[in-house]
């Protein structure tokens, strides 16, 4: 924890400045993604008021140093390009979704030996009943 009351008062300050450009970055992310499903929607006149509240925010977030410049110059060109069917809509995986496991080599022998392992027991069993 910072001693100086210098150095808490940067402290207060970074965090009200980190507040405050995480909402911007969102509220950009929000438009693009409700652009993006205007579009695979098929409605292109809101599509394209939302687009348009797309870019205005995503230029005011690249002057105030939020997003970089680059970023808001690619994302505005994908967005016209998907606007006017120049390009497929982006449909990405959700972050909280599991990828299956890679089954590895060594992993493979193993599966197959559980698997004859498996009826072999159920025989006994049935021969028991």
């Amino acid at each position: 924890m910072a001693n100086k009351q210098s150095a808490l008062k940067e402290l207060r300050k970074t965090k009200k400045r980190t507040a405050h450009n995480s909402r911007i970055k969102t509220n950009v992310k929000q438009l693009f993604r409700q652009c993006m499903d205007l579009i695979q929607a098929g409605d292109m006149e809101n599509a394209k008021i939302k687009a348009l509240e797309f870019q205005q925010a995503s230029d005011k977030a690249a002057k105030l140093h939020i997003i970089s410049k680059n970023r808001s110059a690619r994302k505005k060109s994908a967005l016209m390009a998907m606007l006017n069917g120049k390009r497929p809509v982006e449909v990405k995986l959700a972050h909280n979704k599991k990828r299956p496991a890679k089954v590895t080599k060594e992993a493979a022998p193993e599966q197959t030996t559980q698997v004859e392992a498996e009826p072999t027991t159920t025989e006994t069993t049935n021969n028991e009943a």
